[in-house]
């Protein structure tokens, strides 16, 4: 992974609070799948899971709904 002035962090994505690298590794992966790092500039995350895990997803956009449909909507999901 790519990292920035003197190796100290990465450029991209960050480690998560525990130290995990899952962040780095997904973006990782989707830029190799994709060329390289400048193709995906300005991407979204469920691209690379949608790649690497065919899992469904959706987007949701907060800015139209209220706090009780977005409930609703997010709850309706819950197995």
């Amino acid at each position: 992974m790519p990292a920035g002035t003197y190796g100290k962090r990465l450029p991209f994505a960050n480690f998560g609070l525990d130290n995990s690298m899952w962040g780095p590794l997904l973006e990782k992966a989707w830029a190799k799948a994709n060329v390289n790092y400048e193709s995906i500039i300005g991407g979204r995350v469920f691209e690379g899971w949608d790649f690497l895990t065919s899992a469904p997803h959706q987007i949701i956009r907060l800015e139209y709904l209220s706090a009780d449909a977005l409930w609703d909507k997010v709850s309706g999901f819950d197995l």
